[in-house]
């Protein structure tokens, strides 16, 4: 990872946290960076859980989430608080940088599309009032 941030700048300022994450902001959203014994993980919360049509959008992220086809192989999910949608990746930990930067790069494309599509969805169904059972 130290390379990483050599290349974004950002050796000097970035810090790891107690729980061993790196926080780095890459085109407006902030990932989660941590190094595991044997593995990296990527996270990031994507958007709150929308009000509305809560069962249309988690339906929409499990067909994301299957066999990885609109995730890139990143898994969807929520915060264990089920207030938000997060993203978030495991990689083995013995690759090269090049590889590690483009799963960071796809990582961070399918991350900002599915912030997009959580936002659409809920704007597109702000108005729309929930059927009474």
């Amino acid at each position: 990872m130290a390379q990483l941030f050599d290349e974004l700048s950002i050796r000097d300022s970035i810090k790891m946290t107690e729980e061993g994450y790196y926080h780095v902001t890459i085109s407006e959203l902030r990932v989660n960076l941590k190094e595991g014994d044997s593995d990296l993980y990527f996270f990031s919360f994507l958007e709150p859980l929308p009000v509305h049509h809560q069962d249309q959008l988690i339906t929409l992220l499990m067909e994301g989430n299957f066999l990885g086809q609109g995730t890139g192989g990143a898994v969807l999910g929520l915060k264990e608080d089920e207030s938000g949608v997060t993203l978030s990746w495991r990689l083995p930990h013995e690759i090269n940088y090049t590889f590690f930067k483009e799963k960071l790069e796809t990582f961070i494309n399918f991350a900002l599309y599915w912030k997009k599509e959580i936002l659409s969805h809920e704007s597109a169904n702000k108005n729309i009032t929930e059927p009474i059972h």
